[in-house]
Protein backbone atom coordinates (compact mmCIF):
# COMPACT_ATOMS: atom_id res chain seq x y z
CA UNK A 1 0.00 0.00 0.00
CA UNK A 2 1.21 3.48 -0.72
CA UNK A 3 0.55 6.87 -2.20
CA UNK A 4 1.70 7.62 -5.73
CA UNK A 5 3.37 11.03 -5.98
CA UNK A 6 4.43 13.49 -8.64
CA UNK A 7 7.17 15.98 -7.73
CA UNK A 8 8.22 19.17 -9.55
CA UNK A 9 11.75 20.38 -8.75
CA UNK A 10 14.14 23.21 -9.52
CA UNK A 11 17.93 23.24 -9.19
CA UNK A 12 18.49 19.53 -9.81
CA UNK A 13 20.22 18.00 -12.81
CA UNK A 14 17.65 16.15 -14.98
CA UNK A 15 18.34 12.54 -15.76
CA UNK A 16 18.87 9.65 -13.39
CA UNK A 17 18.24 10.50 -9.72
CA UNK A 18 17.80 8.63 -6.46
CA UNK A 19 14.48 9.11 -4.68
CA UNK A 20 14.10 8.41 -0.96
CA UNK A 21 10.44 7.99 0.01
CA UNK A 22 9.55 8.19 3.70
CA UNK A 23 6.23 7.98 5.48
CA UNK A 24 6.06 9.48 8.97
CA UNK A 25 3.29 8.98 11.52
CA UNK A 26 3.49 11.17 14.63
CA UNK A 27 7.11 12.00 13.73
CA UNK A 28 8.11 8.33 13.52
CA UNK A 29 9.12 6.63 10.26
CA UNK A 30 6.44 4.13 9.16
CA UNK A 31 8.11 3.24 5.88
CA UNK A 32 11.30 4.16 4.04
CA UNK A 33 12.11 3.15 0.49
CA UNK A 34 15.01 4.14 -1.78
CA UNK A 35 14.40 4.08 -5.53
CA UNK A 36 17.67 4.37 -7.41
CA UNK A 37 17.93 5.44 -11.03
CA UNK A 38 14.54 7.16 -11.32
CA UNK A 39 14.18 9.39 -14.38
CA UNK A 40 13.87 13.13 -13.61
CA UNK A 41 12.34 14.73 -16.72
CA UNK A 42 13.17 18.29 -17.78
CA UNK A 43 10.05 20.41 -18.31
CA UNK A 44 9.29 22.71 -21.25
CA UNK A 45 10.12 25.87 -19.28
CA UNK A 46 13.72 24.66 -18.91
CA UNK A 47 13.70 25.57 -15.22
CA UNK A 48 11.77 22.71 -13.65
CA UNK A 49 12.08 18.94 -13.74
CA UNK A 50 9.53 16.31 -12.71
CA UNK A 51 9.29 12.74 -11.50
CA UNK A 52 6.11 10.70 -11.28
CA UNK A 53 5.03 7.14 -10.72
CA UNK A 54 6.95 6.64 -7.48
CA UNK A 55 5.04 5.42 -4.44
CA UNK A 56 5.49 6.47 -0.82
CA UNK A 57 4.61 3.33 1.10
CA UNK A 58 4.15 1.79 4.52
CA UNK A 59 6.37 -0.83 6.13
CA UNK A 60 5.02 -4.29 5.21
CA UNK A 61 6.01 -5.71 8.61
CA UNK A 62 3.85 -3.13 10.40
CA UNK A 63 1.03 -2.67 7.85
CA UNK A 64 1.03 -5.89 5.82
CA UNK A 65 -2.51 -7.08 6.65
CA UNK A 66 -5.94 -5.65 5.86
CA UNK A 67 -6.68 -5.10 9.57
CA UNK A 68 -3.45 -3.14 10.01
CA UNK A 69 -4.18 -1.07 6.91
CA UNK A 70 -7.68 -0.33 8.18
CA UNK A 71 -6.14 1.04 11.37
CA UNK A 72 -4.65 3.84 9.20
CA UNK A 73 -8.06 5.12 8.08
CA UNK A 74 -8.31 8.78 9.03
CA UNK A 75 -4.68 8.90 10.20
CA UNK A 76 -2.70 12.04 9.38
CA UNK A 77 0.74 11.20 7.98
CA UNK A 78 3.63 13.08 6.38
CA UNK A 79 4.93 11.95 3.00
CA UNK A 80 8.58 12.97 2.64
CA UNK A 81 10.26 12.77 -0.76
CA UNK A 82 14.01 13.44 -1.10
CA UNK A 83 15.44 13.59 -4.64
CA UNK A 84 19.23 13.50 -5.09
CA UNK A 85 20.91 14.11 -8.46
CA UNK A 86 24.26 12.85 -9.79
CA UNK A 87 26.05 15.88 -8.31
CA UNK A 88 24.73 14.95 -4.82
CA UNK A 89 22.38 17.97 -4.80
CA UNK A 90 19.12 17.20 -2.99
CA UNK A 91 15.62 18.61 -2.78
CA UNK A 92 13.08 17.61 -0.11
CA UNK A 93 9.29 17.86 -0.19
CA UNK A 94 7.10 17.15 2.83
CA UNK A 95 3.35 16.82 2.31
CA UNK A 96 0.86 16.13 5.11
CA UNK A 97 -2.03 13.87 4.05
CA UNK A 98 -4.96 12.09 5.67
CA UNK A 99 -5.15 8.39 4.78
CA UNK A 100 -8.47 7.05 3.54
CA UNK A 101 -8.66 3.26 3.40
CA UNK A 102 -11.32 1.61 1.28
CA UNK A 103 -12.93 4.89 0.19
Amino acid sequence: MGVSVRVLTTGLDPGSVDVLLDTEIDGETAGSFLNEGVRLYCQEDGEHAMIWGVVVGFDQDDYGTNDKLLSLDGQEVDLVVTVTDKFDVSAVANVPVTIEVGG
